[in-house]
């Protein structure tokens, strides 16, 4: 009887920990965005260039952000995570290409060569809802302003160098 009773409870157990254990059939799906520049993307210019040199170097994200989950800040200090949004790829490793890609369609030659000046930029972008996609659009464009102020800079800086610190 001992011996019957044992298996029962090892049978409900077993049943107990694989109902634990097995995929949930009500999850969510996952959202997956990217950084895009639609508007960038016209316009290709081509052939040499005798202009300066602009060397980019991999862009910085600050703590918190270095990550595919998409984060979004309600009280300042306090970064909270959406549980079925999430980049295609971090931030910062999306933004590179883009980077280089609007600057090469800009004229500037990109190979390596002297430093003439370096800035670091910051643009803030509010959402216009408070829900995943609301923070893509703002974060496009702030990706779109952010370049816009790195071409404005780089035109007031190229005919001033080798000292354009600004």
């Amino acid at each position: 009887m001992k011996y019957g009773l044992a298996h029962v409870a090892c049978a409900l157990l077993a049943l107990t920990v694989a109902g634990c254990l097995s995929p949930r059939g009500d999850s969510a799906e996952v959202h997956t965005y990217q950084l895009s520049l639609d508007r960038w993307l016209s316009g290709t210019r081509s052939g040499e260039s005798d202009g300066p040199v602009l060397l980019v170097s991999q862009p910085q994200a600050e703590p918190g952000f270095e990550t595919q989950r998409m984060v979004y800040i309600k009280r300042p200090y306090e970064l909270e995570y959406y549980a079925v949004n999430q980049w295609a790829e971090t931030p910062v490793r999306m933004f590179a290409p883009l980077m280089v890609q609007v600057l090469n369609q800009s004229g500037v030659d990109l190979k390596e060569s002297t430093i003439l000046s370096t800035r670091a930029f910051e643009v803030v972008e509010n959402a216009m809802s408070e829900n995943p996609y609301g923070g893509v659009q703002a974060a496009n464009r702030a990706v779109a302003a952010l370049l816009d102020r790195i071409g404005l800079w780089l035109r007031q800086c190229v005919p001033q160098s080798p000292e354009c610190n600004r």
